[in-house]
């Protein structure tokens, strides 16, 4: 009888005994958190951006009705100097480079340049995901919203993806 209970005592406490946790291991769930945290942090921590977009629409307004088409035009842009204290960073693309006003949100971190003439244009990288396992590759969408002084409105959203950029390589 009393075998019987140590042996019922070992097969009982053995899995506590064992346990990922009493080793000094960490479980496959955890291991994925410290990965998630470690992404997240160095995504809010990186100062630039390269961005990549290929898939996008075109919408503008003729005669009074929407018109809108697939495009098959790309977007490259580099976002550097991301402060998020003092909410600004540089975009730069194929027409220059200007100041932008930075917003992070617990949803991504927004880019937004607001032109001379008023339009808006916007990035939104999307903060990591723990669904997706793509290093240092961030789901993103580039907006534009053009207001011309004397023509029609017009806009267009590409969708992409942004990489942490090391602009010293």
């Amino acid at each position: 009888m009393k075998r019987l209970i140590l042996v019922l005592a070992i097969l009982l406490f053995l899995p506590v005994l064992a346990s990922p946790q009493s080793t000094g291991q960490i479980t496959p769930e955890q291991a994925q958190t410290e990965l998630d945290k470690r992404k997240l942090d160095k995504f809010l921590k990186a100062k630039s951006f390269k961005c990549n977009f290929e898939n996008g629409y075109f919408a503008s307004w003729e005669n009074g009705k929407l018109k809108s088409k697939a495009t098959s035009d790309t977007v490259s842009l580099i976002f550097d100097s991301v402060d998020h204290k003092k909410q600004t960073a540089r975009m730069s693309g194929n027409q220059g480079a200007v100041d932008i006003f930075v917003n992070t949100t617990f949803g991504g971190i927004n880019l937004i340049e607001i032109t001379g003439a008023g339009s808006f244009i916007t990035t939104t990288i999307y903060m990591p995901s723990a669904k997706d396992n793509i290093e240092d590759q961030f789901f993103a969408v580039h907006s534009r919203h053009i207001a011309p002084f004397l023509d029609l409105p017009m806009s267009s959203q590409y969708y992409g993806q942004c990489k942490i950029w090391d602009i010293n390589r």
